[in-house]
């Protein structure tokens, strides 16, 4: 939790597989929609709650930089790609945040995996949490729609 991220939800072995990689709010939302996604579609989640993605950021930047400055091979993989098991290397990402949804979207190119972010990307808006939250695309449906979609080929 201190290195900006943990795993909250494992996925089965069974069916096809997804990372839902949230932060903060959305951490709810993403559990809702990893149930649906299992119960309804026969797709498995695992959800990463990022903690600190400033963290998870800084430490990937450093593992990659560290080969560039210290003209050295790199060490140990940052604390993001240790998150994810080696049976789910390639297997698509979904990111949500409740703020800019860039913000989460080196995320997918971290894993190198297709990745579909979800965030806030229009301000000024007023109104309840839940109607908000579905004017930007960051429900629980939206969550099961952008996993269905990052699963297409």
């Amino acid at each position: 939790m201190l290195a900006g991220g943990f795993r909250l939800r494992e996925a089965t072995d069974d069916g096809e597989r997804i990372l839902l990689a949230a932060a903060g709010t959305m951490i709810p939302l993403a559990l809702k929609a990893a149930d649906v996604l299992s119960s309804d579609e026969g797709v498995e989640a695992t959800v990463l709650c990022l903690s600190s993605p400033d963290r998870l950021y800084r430490d990937w930047r450093r593992t990659q930089m560290e080969p560039i400055c210290a003209g050295r091979l790199p060490g140990k993989p940052s604390h993001l790609e240790s998150l994810v098991l080696p049976t789910e290397r390639g297997t698509p990402v979904v990111t949500v945040i409740d703020g800019a949804s860039h913000s989460l979207a080196w995320i997918g190119s971290a894993l190198r995996v297709r990745a579909i972010p979800l965030g806030v990307d229009g301000f000024g808006q007023s109104g309840s949490q839940p109607a908000l939250y579905a004017a930007n695309q960051l429900d629980a449906d939206a969550i099961v729609t952008a996993a269905l979609a990052a699963l297409e080929p």
